[in-house]
């Protein structure tokens, strides 16, 4: 998927936090931010496609982190994000170790979809990967 000049890849499999970069890596780039409203609406279209008709919805690492003393969500670059779009009930500031985002995506749009932070070793099903290049597409 290309968002302005940066092309978006979903790499699909059972990772952790360190898996996920790893993975990103592999097909040339690195785990992404979510950087604006409109970013994240066609980044959840874009997921949402390749959700398998077998699956109810996927959960897919970001580089984004949760300052849990402040609620304020980190960019890969350190900046303050300026979007987020939260899924029900989230952040949980309970816990310093929860502090990873990913994104929460269904097959069908719902209420119930958006960012959630997590453990970094915890094994979720995906990672979106951004580069700069034009490869763009879904690894499994």
């Amino acid at each position: 998927m290309r968002f302005k000049d940066k092309c978006y890849t979903l790499v699909a499999g059972e990772m952790d936090y360190y898996a996920a970069k790893t993975n990103c890596r592999s097909v040339g780039g690195k785990l992404s931010d979510i950087i604006s409203r409109q970013h994240y609406l066609a980044v959840m279209a874009y997921i949402r496609k390749l959700i398998p008709e077998s699956t109810n919805e996927i959960d897919v690492w970001t580089a984004m982190t949760l300052m849990i003393t402040t609620g304020k969500v980190r960019l890969s670059n350190w900046k303050t994000a300026t979007f987020t779009s939260w899924y029900p009930g989230q952040p949980t500031r309970r816990d310093f170790n929860r502090r990873y985002i990913y994104l929460r995506v269904p097959r069908t749009k719902s209420n119930k979809q958006g960012m959630v932070n997590y453990y970094m070793v915890s094994k979720l099903t995906g990672a979106l990967c951004v580069t700069t290049d034009n490869r763009s597409g879904s690894r499994r």
